[in-house]
């Protein structure tokens, strides 16, 4: 659906998102490394939402059929949301895999590929969401992540490839780079008590009510390895 031949015309799609030119060098605060476009290995993600799966202890209380709620914060061309949505869940426990995307241009990319999963009978369509394996569903919405608090508070575990977003510096006590508050007190206030968050080379502020729960290396070939944190908001 989005083949490994096609990652240098995704990249360019993302240069198009930041408005910038292949040789165009930015700062590590640059208000355009938001637009960032970068593939995080679809081996290395789910290792991360296994393991933060031990900390989703709301799972295992709700009702058997009410879906598990995924979130990719910054889904781009919808690579993760998709192979997430084809690859977890059963029939009896099915997924609602949902992205979130501020880029117009990325968001109509994952459109079309959720188009080509359709015509390629992998998946259904509705007016709101689309239908893939075990019964699972797949939600794209375009837009700020702060304006899209009902999906925020929905979901129960949420991705977010961090690696270039801004920071406050670096915590001794965690050592780990922290992610700035814009970051870490929007999800502070618009997450549900108890919602798991994924993030790499970053870590939620811990005083907004984030507590590390695990963390791990793990493969990410575009910045020669990341590591994963899973954090609970308390």
């Amino acid at each position: 659906i989005l083949p490994k031949k096609e990652y240098g015309d995704r990249i360019r799609y993302g240069l198009r998102a930041q408005g910038l030119q292949a040789s165009t060098a930015v700062t590590a605060n640059d208000p355009s490394m938001v637009f960032t476009y970068g593939e995080f290995p679809t081996w290395s993600m789910d290792e991360l939402i296994d393991a933060a799966m031990n900390h989703a202890h709301g799972i295992n209380s709700q009702a058997s059929n009410e879906p598990i709620h995924l979130l990719d914060l910054g889904s781009g061309c919808g690579r993760l949301v998709l192979y997430s949505a084809l690859t977890r869940g059963t029939a009896e426990k099915p997924w609602h895999i949902h992205g979130i995307e501020i880029s117009d241009i990325l968001h109509s990319v994952a459109n079309q590929a959720v188009d080509t999963a359709i015509s390629e009978g992998l998946a259904s369509k509705d007016d709101s969401s689309s239908s893939l394996h075990s019964s699972n569903l797949l939600s794209l919405h375009l837009g700020a992540a702060q304006d899209l608090k009902e999906v925020l508070s929905k979901a129960q575990i949420i991705f977010a490839y961090s690696t270039v977003w801004s920071t406050n510096g670096f915590s001794e006590e965690l050592c780990a780079m922290i992610m700035s508050g814009e970051w870490s007190e929007m999800l502070a206030n618009n997450c549900s008590k108890g919602c798991v968050v994924i993030t790499t080379d970053r870590a939620l502020d811990p005083k907004l009510g984030w507590e590390l729960v695990d963390r791990f290396d793990v493969d990410n070939r575009e910045v020669l390895g990341s590591t994963g944190f899973i954090q609970v908001l308390r």
